[in-house]
């Protein structure tokens, strides 16, 4: 039986996929705003691809018809040299079928900053794997998608598996730091019925995008001025003035069972940086900077800050303090549930609680492209990862980053049940 010999494969070929991973996490591809070594991960596939006779085509998002005049475009990305590389699995003889937009398999090559390496107990790019953990930034957001989408690809090639519907697999760039402009791409090059982003955590299957941004305030004063007290405490009052909108972000999600109880809840609104002046120069200027997560659009949750923020400037203002702008650090991103109109999200499932032998939970995603793929591709796209909570020792994002091996051999067998169900798999 073929799902039989798949499951096999992956127990048997194993080694084959943590290397992978390893070697990816040992390329640098750290993103910083607007500019990234992407370029370099996408040559290992590059490499990798022309190994195993595969297809592919690499191209910068700044290249794609009608890319730049798309609302979910972010201009000053440097989208004219940091490339996305599409592959292509071999479709079948069958007619039609396989030349439908099928199923694109989607992961991000960026990854954030390592930030203080005194902070990590092992080299940030070593991909070693120990008792049983993967570690390395990016290993779970979100090398370990593009690592499992190769290995996918390896073994239905090695098993000789034939499909009738189309897939494809995307090592997108500029994920993070509010990017976006990679998976827009795909999108529009490539469009497909379904788009499964593995940019997902903790062998969850996430049914709705996330909607937020990154926002940054300034205050200045607005005399001469060698002592940043005064400036500090404006931004105090600006940070106590936004408790009550901060808690109305988190009552929101709570209301949403997708969301409700989840870290997405408990970090609907964070502060995630604040500076007054540097050293002895600039003591009159001050920032802060915050990230909100919400359901609602961002008309509404705009209009609400800035009513928030008008108080705010008027308190300042009693002290000579001039509270800046609101300023949008990130792209907003839309919130959007998906809808499983060609029953891809529930193959997923099924399989991914096969092999697990546990129950899997659909649940909502966290800021991710998910909301790119479902507003630019498909409303039946979704996110399925391995990723540990930022939260968390080892999570995304977070110093000594991990993956559980366990997890990830549980997700590409998933994955590989889900690809022979839901694009009619077969021995040639």
């Amino acid at each position: 039986m073929l799902e039989k010999r798949v499951i096999e494969y992956v127990d048997k070929h194993k080694k084959d996929l943590f290397s992978i991973l390893s070697s990816l996490i040992r390329i640098d591809t750290q993103n910083y705003g607007d500019h990234c070594n992407e370029i370099e991960g996408q040559r290992f596939i590059q490499r990798w691809c022309e190994e195993h006779r595969f297809n592919y085509d690499i191209y910068c998002p700044d290249s794609v018809d009608g890319i730049k005049s798309h609302p979910e475009y972010v201009a000053g990305r440097g989208m004219d040299k940091r490339p996305n590389l599409t592959c292509f699995y071999p479709s079948g003889n069958a007619g039609d079928a396989c030349e439908s937009n099928g199923v694109m398999l989607a992961a991000h090559m960026d990854t954030v900053l390592v930030g203080d390496r005194k902070a990590w107990s092992v080299d940030p790019f070593c991909g070693d794997i120990k008792d049983g953990m993967l570690f390395g930034r990016g290993a779970g957001d979100d090398k370990c998608g593009i690592a499992v989408s190769m290995f996918v690809f390896q073994a239905l090639s090695d098993l000789n598996v034939e499909l009738d519907k189309k897939l494809t697999f995307t090592s997108y760039v500029d994920e993070e730091d509010g990017g976006g402009d990679g998976a827009l791409a795909a999108c529009l090059k490539y469009p497909s019925e379904t788009f499964v982003n593995l940019d997902g955590g903790n062998y969850e299957i996430w049914i709705a995008g996330l909607g937020g941004c990154v926002y940054s305030l300034s205050v200045t004063s607005g005399h001469a001025t060698d002592n940043a007290e005064e400036v500090f405490d404006g931004l105090q009052i600006v940070k106590e003035s936004l408790r009550d909108f901060a808690q109305a972000r988190r009552d929101d999600l709570h209301a949403n069972p997708l969301y409700s109880n989840t870290c997405m809840e408990r970090s609907a609104f964070r502060f995630i940086g604040m500076q007054v002046g540097n050293g002895h120069v600039g003591v009159g200027s001050g920032e802060m900077s915050f990230v909100m997560y919400t359901d609602r659009t961002q008309e509404e949750v705009e209009s609400q800050l800035q009513s928030v923020l008008a108080g705010a400037r008027r308190e300042l203002g009693k002290r000579d303090l001039i509270l800046g702008e609101l300023e949008h650090k990130s792209r907003f991103f839309h919130y959007a549930p998906s809808q499983d109109l060609h029953g891809a999200i529930a193959t997923l499932h099924r399989a991914a609680e096969e092999v697990s032998g546990s129950l899997v939970r659909q649940t909502g995603a966290c800021l991710s492209d998910l909301s790119v793929f479902l507003s630019a591709g498909s409303p039946s796209s979704f996110n399925f990862g391995v990723f540990r909570d930022f939260s968390v020792y080892g999570g995304a994002h977070q110093a000594d980053e991990y993956i559980e091996c366990q997890q990830l051999l549980w997700e590409a067998k998933a994955l590989l049940l889900f690809v022979l169900r839901h694009c009619h798999g077969r021995i040639k």
